[in-house]
């Protein structure tokens, strides 16, 4: 969910970019991709907490997991929202010429931010 997440908001931003209509319609697309996908999970996080008795720690574990699950479904919302930018725009760049630099640094700075959460994500699971 954090790749999806974050290549939703590599591809919007590119799209916005470059009037890409193509490469915005297949963001807005993937958009329900990544909210069935917190869906699932919710859905396990919840099995789970309600069929056992989580000690403290596996607790702590499920109810991250459902906060960073949110975070990034609203994420992939953002790139649903850039993406329906560029698809209004799509006969011309949407965004002028002084913000483009502007809108690639916050596609780059959000892009990191997923793949700091996914590296978090991987040393909180190892055991």
């Amino acid at each position: 969910m954090t790749r999806f997440a974050g290549s939703a908001l590599s591809r919007a931003t590119t799209a916005l970019q470059d009037a890409d209509l193509h490469l915005a319609v297949s963001v807005i697309a993937s958009d329900e991709q990544i909210d069935a996908l917190r869906r699932v999970t919710d859905e396990r996080a919840i099995e789970l907490l309600s069929g056992r008795q989580p000690a403290a720690t596996d607790l702590l574990m499920v109810v991250t997991t459902m906060a960073m699950i949110s975070d990034l479904e609203r994420m992939g919302d953002l790139g649903w929202r850039v993406g329906e930018a560029a698809r209004l725009g799509y006969s011309d760049c949407a965004i002028g010429h002084q913000m483009r630099f502007a809108v690639l640094k916050m596609g780059q700075v959000a892009q990191w931010v997923g793949a700091s959460a996914l590296s978090g994500v991987a040393f909180l699971c190892v055991p």
